[in-house]
């Protein structure tokens, strides 16, 4: 069975909250993705050190982030064609809109699948990606379906967010992946 089988049967265990699939858990051994971009809003471009971060809709809720103003990303939001929806962290809005509403506004990023155009849903405070010892940076996380890597058995990253001790949900959740795979 796929992984993503497993999505509704960890929901179902009491103690937890939110659970997403993806294939790039945080780590505490990778340096900062962020990379200087030339972003363009409302016709002006800005040079910005951001990072751009493609996952399954309900990973931000699975790893606790809430959001600040709009919506976080839904399955309706993956969308290969047209305005991208986009949920920003605040130091990306405040850089492009400073002391204005970001919400439904739009943007590009040079070298970037050239020509997509975001559309901002949702924003977020600045969040850690990739790397436990990095320092949060401008983020734009766009929905995404699950990489192939995430797909397959072998390569996929459950992230999983509890509520109480998270020690005693280990086993149940080992027994219900063995069930499954």
């Amino acid at each position: 069975k796929p992984p993503e089988a497993m999505n509704p049967l960890l929901r179902e265990l009491p103690g937890i909250d939110a659970v997403a699939i993806g294939d790039s858990p945080l780590r505490p051994d990778l340096p900062s993705f962020s990379k200087t971009r030339t972003v363009t809003a409302d016709a002006v471009s800005h040079e910005l050190a951001i990072l751009t971060s493609s996952y399954p809709p309900g990973y931000l809720e699975a790893l606790g982030v809430r959001v600040v103003a709009g919506r976080t990303l839904e399955s309706g939001d993956i969308t290969t064609a047209g305005v991208h929806p986009a949920v920003v962290t605040a130091t990306f809005a405040e850089s492009l809109w400073p002391n204005s509403v970001a919400i439904g506004r739009q943007f590009s990023i040079a070298s970037r699948l050239q020509g997509q155009t975001y559309q901002i849903v949702g924003i977020v405070p600045d969040v850690v990606c990739y790397s436990l010892r990095s320092e949060p940076c401008a983020t734009v996380f766009v929905a995404s379906e699950p990489s192939p890597n995430a797909q397959a058995t072998v390569g996929a990253t459950f992230t999983i967010r509890t509520r109480g001790d998270a020690a005693l949900l280990v086993e149940p959740v080992k027994r219900l992946a063995s069930e499954i795979f």
